[in-house]
């Protein structure tokens, strides 16, 4: 009876980790979609750390509500870096508020103390902007994705690659 009941549990671990499906992320997708979004969207290239505590996420695997959606957690960062704009950027250095949002049982994550690289920041106007972090990859590229974001914000969209 033992046995079958963790078996069971095994089964039931391993379909809710193969439930979630994510695109692989492409910095052309992404900014198309900052555009089109209604929120309005910096682009920086930086590097983050936290001001004060992270605070703990919650439990994936919770039994008793690990399908049901949850708030999102939120923690302050301070930002480093440039915002662009499609040529050479401007310094900024302000803090931001990270959000990792869970979809079901699958979360975000904040970003580790130094993370870098492009990231969206949504807000109105640069006093107020928020990370979002989400369970699938694509909140934060690589900062080699640089040129293409400048050429995409000269030329107002992106042409997203052809599928393979």
């Amino acid at each position: 009876m033992r046995a079958a009941g963790l078996a069971a549990a095994l089964i039931f671990g391993a379909s809710q980790a193969q439930a979630l499906s994510c695109m692989r992320a492409d910095i052309e997708r992404s900014f198309n979609g900052w555009v089109e979004a209604d929120e309005t969207y910096y682009i920086g290239v930086g590097s983050l750390r936290p001001l004060g505590d992270v605070p703990d996420l919650p439990d994936a695997m919770d039994p008793t509500g690990g399908f049901e959606d949850k708030e999102p957690v939120t923690a302050l960062y301070q930002f480093s870096g440039r915002l662009l704009d499609g040529r050479f950027g401007q310094p900024a250095d302000l803090p931001i508020t990270v959000s990792v949002t869970c979809l079901g049982p699958w979360c975000g994550n904040f970003p580790a103390a130094g993370a870098e690289g492009l990231m969206a920041l949504r807000g109105v106007g640069i006093q107020n902007l928020t990370l979002d972090m989400h369970a699938c990859p694509g909140s934060i590229f690589p900062a080699d994705t640089e040129a293409t974001v400048n050429e995409c914000m000269r030329d107002g969209r992106c042409a997203e690659p052809a599928r393979q």
